[in-house]
């Protein structure tokens, strides 16, 4: 399972979270836009896995 250990996925993620678009990312980051999509991809793997986790103990 991918996890947020990356320091720059961290990033990309509590940036997302404060509202950043996907072009100021990179930006804020000095990392490439190629970069921030594969991360956004990565936390979205990662939200899936724990909702679909957290929705299996309610059951």
């Amino acid at each position: 399972m991918i996890k947020l250990e990356n320091e720059n996925r961290k990033k990309v993620f509590c940036l997302i979270l404060q509202g950043y678009s996907p072009a100021e990312i990179p930006e804020e980051l000095g990392i490439s836009k190629k970069a921030v999509e594969r991360f956004k991809y990565d936390i979205l793997e990662i939200l899936t896995l724990e909702i679909n986790v957290t929705n299996n103990r309610f059951r």
